[in-house]
């Protein structure tokens, strides 16, 4: 069975929810560390959420123009198996 890992936003540091303003992948592709995944945009900046892990995602759990705070699932990857 594969193991999977839910892609969280950074803390931000404001009480207020950000918006996602960009989703760089689509269900299925594939990810390597360091990929970038999805962009916030806060009042005084944009953060681009990058890959901890290689793996194909398994499901967005948001879309663009969503508002999002620190901490929120944004999507999941399914991690390779270790045959």
């Amino acid at each position: 069975m594969s193991k999977s890992l839910t892609v969280r936003t950074p803390a931000i540091g404001s009480t207020d929810p950000v918006s996602i303003l960009a989703i760089f992948v689509q269900v299925g592709d594939h990810v390597e560390l360091d990929d970038a995944l999805v962009e916030l945009e806060t009042e005084k900046a944009t953060l681009v959420v990058r890959s901890e892990s290689v793996g194909t995602v398994e499901s967005l759990l948001v879309s663009v123009g969503d508002p999002v705070e620190g901490g929120e699932p944004v999507l999941v990857l399914r991690l390779p198996h270790d045959d």
